[in-house]
């Protein structure tokens, strides 16, 4: 299982945001500040509806806006699937399954099965090190700041 696609909107520091991931494994590099574990966050949230880093769903969301929008395609073998979740300020948070809404988290929850490892000593190296067969994804600069 991998995930192909992330689109966020709202979400943490990104206004906007789609990005395409390699099967395989994915290294994510910028500079600090540029949201790479806050894709890692959208991952992991469409992955078990909750974050890594805090029990406060409104912190999600950009300060501009009252909702937030993440979906991704995840493939495994020849199978493809799209989940989505809206998280909403004031409101039941809304679920998607193939772009189909779904009545309840449940719904969505077991499709996307996450893990990650964040390192955070890059400095200490200088510089990203050669990596066989890793992919390398640097996050576009986001249009907005929450």
């Amino acid at each position: 299982m991998w995930v192909s696609e992330l689109q966020l909107a709202s979400f943490r520091n990104y206004q906007t945001l789609q990005t395409r991931f390699s099967e395989g494994r994915n290294l994510i590099h910028g500079p600090n500040g540029e949201g790479k574990t806050n894709l890692v966050e959208a991952i992991g949230y469409l992955s078990s509806l909750t974050s890594h880093r805090l029990g406060n769903q409104k912190s999600l969301i950009m300060d501009s806006s009252s909702s937030a929008q993440l979906s991704a395609k995840v493939k495994s073998g020849d199978r493809e699937i799209s989940v989505g979740v809206e998280i909403n300020s004031g409101q039941s948070n809304k679920y998607y399954l193939n772009g189909s809404p779904r009545q309840r988290a449940t719904d969505i929850l077991g499709n996307l099965a996450a893990w990650s490892l964040l390192l955070r000593t890059w400095t200490l190296l200088g510089e990203i090190p050669e990596t066989e067969g890793v992919s390398l994804t640097k996050p576009r600069p986001c249009l907005g700041r929450g």
